[in-house]
């Protein structure tokens, strides 16, 4: 499986904090559609140093970052997420 990575190159990473809180009402600002919308959870990537939710328009592929309300996943009142086995 191949993974895209964007290169920032020497941007600095944004604080999770920073970003919008997540919102189940969320319209995407490129369409304005409601849904379908995937909402992918993140610990952290290359563009945000934490931990956040990317949110996907289906109808027109625009993506967008809104924070997470937990810390960590073990901060979820659903528990940590069950680690991958090789």
């Amino acid at each position: 499986m191949v993974i895209a990575c964007e290169d920032f190159g020497d941007r600095q990473r944004i604080d999770p904090g920073t970003l919008p809180p997540f919102n189940n009402a969320s319209r995407c600002a490129a369409c304005g559609s409601r849904w379908p919308i995937r909402v992918l959870y993140s610990p952290g990537s290359a563009s945000v140093a934490g931990p956040h939710f990317t949110r996907e328009c289906v109808a027109c592929g625009a993506r967008w970052n809104e924070r997470s309300t937990f810390a960590s996943p073990a901060a979820s009142p659903l528990g940590p997420l069950p680690s991958a086995t090789a």
